[in-house]
């Protein structure tokens, strides 16, 4: 079979497709920057391209009709994409897009694989030439082979680690869709797939537990304790929870370095990792409050007490929040 030339058209729609996928996952990341969560992000990008693709089915009249294969794989193949759409928007949020979307583009490999080991199907040459390169480009651009040499490069494996997880997850994942699509649901329009697909994994995001879900949690918590008194509450967004309540609200402060030596002594992490890993949660607490409260995390307008726990040591800094608590409140609460 003589294969077919790609016109100028279907090369300029494939470059098109290809920046509105990138797009897709650098708007990903700007949401999770100002506070939205991966299951809400994948919630509704599954959502609103289930509404246009189910728009054009109608549109175009594309028939409905499914077979009993059809009905028996394509929620098998929706709950891929949905496992996929997860782990990959999940290393959108731990790593640089591009070297997200870098590994997540291992996928021909997976889905060779897939083919292979479910159907027998052997792998075409080119698809045997390109493998070893791609593997070997991910390996230069993850430093695989640093990896092996010394302490630096360890720790930042150690950062980056659960983002190529989750990464290699979503090609594998996807790598598994695109078998199971192109030997047991070929013959189903593609519009109709997309759309089943799209549906069925947003039906799972209804039963979310949402940020905004667990903050009304906290709160139905944390609002009575504090009103009986003899509680101290850590974080949360507790101080502006209660910003009406009679409580003292203390923000504790510390230089950078001391900062980093204590994080990296209890997440076991060391170096950039440590920096990389501490500045990813700092980001991720501001954007908290911020979408929440509209509030700085760092206000010093929002607190009745601000302690350099750095300068000051542990033991002092404590004294002082014991004693602006009893000037404060004369009688125990």
């Amino acid at each position: 079979m003589t294969p077919l030339a790609l016109s100028p058209k279907a090369f300029v729609a494939l470059l098109l497709l290809a920046c509105m996928f990138a797009g897709n996952h650098v708007a990903a990341r700007v949401a999770f920057d100002h506070g939205v969560d991966v299951v809400t992000a994948v919630a509704v990008r599954s959502l609103a391209t289930a509404l246009v693709v189910s728009l054009l089915v109608v549109w175009q009249r594309v028939p409905l009709a499914a077979t009993p294969r059809h009905r028996r794989f394509m929620p098998l193949i929706a709950l891929l994409v949905g496992v996929q759409s997860l782990c990959l928007y999940a290393a959108v949020a731990r790593l640089p897009v591009g070297l997200a979307l870098l590994v997540f583009n291992s996928y021909p490999i997976w889905a060779t694989l897939a083919a292979r080991v479910l159907y027998g199907r052997r792998p075409e040459r080119a698809a045997l030439v390109a493998m070893p390169v791609i593997l070997f480009g991910l390996a230069l651009a993850l430093d695989v082979f640093g990896m092996l040499g010394g302490g630096a490069a360890r720790a930042h494996w150690a950062g980056i680690g659960p983002g190529v997880g989750f990464a290699l997850g979503a090609a594998t994942s996807f790598g598994l869709v695109l078998a199971l699509t192109q030997h047991e649901v070929a013959d189903l329009d593609g519009r109709v797939r997309s759309a089943v697909v799209r549906y069925f994994t947003d039906s799972f995001q209804g039963q979310r537990f949402t940020e905004d879900e667990f903050l009304k949690e906290v709160e139905r918590f944390v609002v009575p304790l504090a009103r009986r008194g003899s509680a101290v509450f850590v974080g949360r967004g507790a101080a502006f929870l209660l910003r009406d309540e009679p409580v003292l609200r203390v923000l504790t402060v510390a230089p950078a370095k001391v900062r980093t030596a204590r994080w990296a002594d209890e997440r076991g992490v060391a170096g950039p990792a440590a920096e990389e890993s501490l500045r990813a949660e700092d980001e991720a607490r501001f954007a908290f409050i911020r979408h929440h409260f509209h509030e700085r995390l760092d206000d010093a307008g929002a607190y009745d007490l601000s302690v350099n726990v750095g300068t000051l040591g542990l033991e002092a800094a404590t004294g002082c929040v014991i004693d602006a608590y009893r000037r404060r409140f004369p009688r125990p609460r």
